[in-house]
């Protein structure tokens, strides 16, 4: 009631001022007294104007450098149509325990630039929070803020964290829960949201954090993050809610997810990230002969995304086509002591190779905003003849992929590699084996064909499919897991086409009110201290909702 009217006081001095001087008017606070260290601190904007004055959002600076800010609302003044009070809300970094000065800020209203007044503010220390909010005298504390833990700007595949941390000093019981950084769209979730409570000087702290990985370019805002709920006491068993509602809001975190700089990228990158380096290993016994494989064991380090790290395509790196024939199905591989090992399988086409050619790989490192490349070590090999022909063999590479507009440097012909010709034997032997190739291949089509019209058959017939949302909902059951029930209700909005995959709007499903207010209930449940809730009630009441 005080903040009320100390609002509709400041409200009609600033009206009161404007009539005097019909410039606008823009003043810049911080919200709070207990500002705590090393966490960003929140402000507001409060700018009187006419209705004809624009403001410029990009136009907003502190000490000559931008200002991201967050419009909130309009007030129009009853006595005035034609004067505006538009709210906005800014956020600077953290500082350690101390007093500091706000500097102006200035932004461009209607063409022209307008200035705020500097204002002082304080950092708390861990003990001065204390003092503040505890005993039964204390100020009620409910905030919540919101930061990365990371980078912001990413590349492709890159990791970072998102980060909230919710302070009260009462029992609380969240009746709303609006939280994007834990359900991020355009990201891919890394592992589930970890959780962490404990106290500190007095109050309760929550701290979630969820781990993504860049997936799609652009530039994003995931916020603002909202929580409500309301304050209670306990008394003879039974809770005694407070009234108003508690909200506590957090603005919008950015992030920007850039595409990798092209000049100079080597035609070996697929995405790797870091400082890689690669060595490769003969794990076959020598000598070999034509057609025989060769195993290549090769190693990968210094790499951020092994899991998703692949090989590069041998069959256009220098010295592999017309060569060395590769197994069509992707190599093996396991990852172990943070290295990624590959098993590649190599079939030497002719006898007179004498080594396995180096093989490059690319990463690209964020920090230094660089790419970087590693190859292996020609390994020395003897391969005998098997056939008994001094020929050549076709060269193979892939289709459609011409090595001299992939790699800078030409690919020797095979009969010219070492400056020794080689003569292909007469023509009859060649006819002879050619009738018994293509005898081969006519049998071989025959097969295929015949395989393909069998799996046809097979697959007109009906096959029962168990939805992913059943499946979820099992698993919830028996893990007695409630984000696990959350994630089932989402999944089957998205296999009903109710909602595109992953997105989670509520807003979206306001004609299913009772599936709206149960999935805010559930949110409500995994970020409220109360965790002594009957998971079988929840149960019951999910199974209602739940489209068999």
């Amino acid at each position: 009631m005080v903040k009320r009217l100390f609002l509709n006081i400041f409200l009609i001095f600033l009206f009161l001022t404007l009539a005097v001087d019909a410039s606008p008017i823009m003043d810049a606070l911080i919200d709070s007294k207990l500002n705590q260290p090393h966490f960003p601190i929140q402000g507001t904007l409060t700018i009187t104007h006419t209705k004809n004055e624009t403001i410029n959002l990009k136009s907003f600076e502190i000490e000559g450098h931008p200002l991201a800010v967050i419009f909130d609302k309009d007030i129009s003044m009853s006595v005035d149509a034609n004067t505006v009070i538009s709210i906005y809300h800014f956020q600077i970094p953290g500082k350690e325990p101390g007093d500091y000065f706000l500097p102006s800020i200035s932004a461009k209203i209607g063409g022209k630039t307008t200035t705020s007044s500097p204002s002082n503010y304080q950092v708390l220390s861990e003990k001065e929070i204390k003092k503040e909010t505890h005993g039964p005298q204390a100020k009620l504390l409910f905030t919540l803020d919101s930061t990365v833990k990371g980078p912001s700007t990413l590349y492709p595949g890159e990791k970072t964290t998102l980060f909230y941390r919710i302070l009260y000093n009462r029992n609380i019981d969240l009746t709303y829960s609006e939280l994007p950084l834990v359900h991020p769209i355009h990201f891919k979730k890394v592992g589930d949201v970890h959780i962490e409570d404990y106290q500190s000087e007095g109050a309760t702290v929550q701290e979630l954090s969820q781990e993504i990985e860049a997936s799609e370019l652009g530039n994003f805002s995931l916020g603002p993050s909202v929580i409500k709920g309301y304050a209670y006491v306990t008394k003879e068993g039974k809770k005694i809610y407070q009234t108003p509602l508690l909200e506590a809001k957090a603005p919008p975190i950015s992030l920007k997810v850039i595409p990798f700089p092209k000049p100079l990228q080597p035609f070996s990158f697929n995405g790797a990230l870091g400082s890689i380096e690669a060595q490769a290993y003969l794990d076959s016994q020598l000598p070999l002969s034509t057609g025989e494989s060769i195993q290549l064991k090769i190693e990968v380090s210094g790499i951020s995304n092994l899991s998703d790290l692949k090989i590069p395509l041998i069959q256009c790196q220098p010295g592999f086509s017309g060569f060395f024939k590769m197994n069509e199905l992707p190599p093996l591989s396991e990852i172990h002591d943070e290295k990624k090992v590959f098993l590649l399988e190599l079939i030497p086409l002719i006898s007179w190779i004498t080594f396995i050619p180096s093989i490059e790989f690319t990463s690209f490192d964020p920090k230094l905003n660089q790419y970087h490349t590693s190859k292996t070590k020609k390994i020395p090999i003897k391969v005998n003849d098997s056939t008994g022909l001094k020929t050549h063999f076709p060269n193979i590479s892939m289709k459609g992929i011409d090595e001299r507009e992939i790699w800078p440097n030409p690919i020797p012909p095979p009969l010219e590699i070492n400056n020794q010709p080689y003569i292909t034997q007469h023509s009859t032997t060649f006819q002879i084996r050619s009738g018994w190739l293509l005898s081969s291949i006519l049998l071989g089509a025959t097969l295929l064909i015949a395989q393909v019209y069998v799996k046809k058959q097979r697959d007109l017939q009906p096959k029962k499919q168990v939805p992913m949302s059943f499946l979820l909902f099992k698993k919830a059951i028996k893990e007695k897991d409630v984000h696990l029930l959350e994630q089932s209700f989402w999944s089957q909005l998205w296999e009903r086409n109710l909602l595109q995959s992953d997105d989670r709007h509520l807003e979206k499903i306001a004609h299913l009110p009772a599936l709206q207010e149960f999935i805010l209930k559930l949110q409500a449940l995994q970020y409220s201290q109360n965790r002594t809730y009957d998971f079988n009630q929840v149960i019951k009441e999910a199974k209602q909702l739940m489209t068999p």
